[in-house]
């Protein structure tokens, strides 16, 4: 089964979709209050945006063990393959491409999963606000020093 969950520009389309193609296994939720408890009781969350560059809702699903299967935009092609805990593939696939991707993450999905709910603790604290503010810190207070010591060389 599938749920779709958002009420976005999209949402009636894909629900006329739904209808028109008599999809009985997808479950549409205009939206929900606990995201990390919807994302914890997925098999895997898939992402199909191609114009997001790390999208949140990929970054909590990480966070609740659950692995993605997301199109490769930006950042998020890199950050699976590192964390081995989904798959992406390329936006410019077709559709056929796409869907053989796909039956592959589905085939991986038990491992994944393993993969994903052992390194959820490092993501968490990987992408948590402690880290990336102390990241962001660093790359100001670096950038700072290089604009000081180029006033003083001029």
């Amino acid at each position: 089964d599938f749920i779709m969950v958002g009420d976005g520009d999209l949402a009636a389309d894909c629900r006329d979709f739904a209808q028109a193609e008599n999809l009985q296994n997808l479950e549409f939720i205009a939206y929900h209050k606990n995201t990390p408890e919807l994302l914890s009781s997925l098999d895997g969350l898939i992402s199909t945006s191609k114009f997001e560059g790390l999208p949140i809702v990929l970054l909590e699903s990480l966070c609740v063990g659950t692995p993605a299967f997301c199109a490769d935009v930006c950042e998020i092609g890199p950050l699976l393959e590192e964390t081995d805990c989904g798959h992406s593939y390329p936006k410019t696939l077709s559709f056929d491409q796409t869907y053989q991707k796909f039956l592959t993450f589905i085939e991986d999905l038990d491992r994944l999963k393993i993969k994903a709910l052992a390194q959820r603790d490092e993501t968490l604290n990987r992408f948590s606000t402690k880290t990336i503010a102390a990241s962001y810190q660093s790359l100001f207070n670096r950038e700072l020093n290089v604009n000081q010591r180029n006033a003083l060389a001029t």
